[in-house]
């Protein structure tokens, strides 16, 4: 049986929907800005290791599963710098700098 559709969230609604679920965000505006930018779906993937581990679950089904919320001190905009840092990482031209 196929999983219902989730209903569609505006980008308010979705940094609403993560801070109910114990991520902090510092900046209101620069979080909507890579929501709208990136998107949740995307930024998911650099947040997935920060959500908290179910434990009886994860002995029941016996690997990992993850609950929905986050663990403590979980920040957006660390999330952020992690992509930040894979993009220039993952870039094919690397940035040289010049020391005079």
């Amino acid at each position: 049986m196929a999983k219902p559709l989730k209903q569609w969230k505006s980008y308010t609604q979705q940094l609403q929907l993560l801070e109910s679920r114990g991520m902090i965000v510092t900046d209101n505006a620069k979080a909507l800005n890579y929501l709208e930018r990136v998107g949740y779906y995307r930024l998911s993937g650099y947040w997935y290791p920060f959500r908290q581990i179910d434990v009886q679950a994860s002995k029941a089904q016996n690997k990992p599963i993850r609950k929905n919320e986050f663990v403590q001190q979980s920040n957006f905009e660390n999330i952020v710098d992690l992509l930040c840092t894979r993009q220039i990482s993952q870039n094919p031209y690397p940035i040289r700098i010049l020391l005079s």
